[in-house]
């Protein structure tokens, strides 16, 4: 094949040419890599979640923390990238070294952000209600939602719900309500709470008959 009727030698022997192409195969491998990194991470860590029986991993899912790391991998491309390309110029490969640096800042603190975020959900039970409450269907999501806890008396953990149903019939509110109750019944062994009710008289005799 003849290289110079192409033009392709001239191109090679053009130095801003060969830096051109050289950051352009840097930008596809940064985007390979994040596409890669949101295959394996992401996507991995959603299955792995949503079979997971436990909670914890579905609150990282949710607050991004993963979509978050999965940002790293583009950045550090780009940063160790900037060696291999031969003969580049020192203040591009500063300006690429100081970019990609920023960028790796702003996604740990946005990592972290998420983590913590994942930490007051997985340790407030609250936070999971209220979240629950969000994304109820039945539920206006444009009007107020409150959920807070009262002052607990030495057997109860009394909580407020204040929210609006999408719709004004009396058996679908009541209906509504049983969910959202039910749904309090079934969370709480994850905060390791349960359910009970104080005998009564007649509870105490059978318990005597039984003996």
């Amino acid at each position: 094949m003849d290289w110079d009727r192409l033009g392709l030698a001239r191109v090679f022997e053009n130095p801003t040419a060969v830096e051109a192409a050289s950051l352009a195969g840097l930008i596809l491998a940064s985007w390979i890599a994040l596409h890669i990194a949101r295959r394996i991470l992401v996507v991995g860590i959603r299955v792995f979640a949503a079979k997971s029986s436990v909670q914890w991993d579905d609150r990282l899912v949710d607050t991004k923390l993963f979509i978050r790391l999965a940002q790293l991998a583009p950045a550090l491309v780009f940063y160790y990238g900037a060696d291999w390309i031969p003969d580049l110029n020192e203040t591009i490969s500063l300006l690429i070294r100081r970019l990609s640096v920023s960028a790796i800042a702003l996604v740990v603190a946005l990592s972290i952000s998420s983590f913590l975020n994942a930490v007051d959900e997985i340790y407030s039970g609250l936070s999971a209600y209220h979240r629950y409450l969000k994304n109820h269907s039945q539920l206006h999501r444009n009007m107020t939602l409150l959920v807070r806890q009262r002052d607990p008396p030495p057997q109860r953990l009394p909580i407020e719900t204040y929210c609006f149903a999408t719709t004004t019939d009396w058996n679908a509110c009541e209906g509504i309500q049983r969910d959202l109750i039910d749904h309090l019944f079934g969370v709480a062994p994850d905060f390791g709470l349960r359910a009970f009710q104080n005998p009564s008289g007649q509870d105490l005799c059978e318990l005597t008959h039984a003996k």
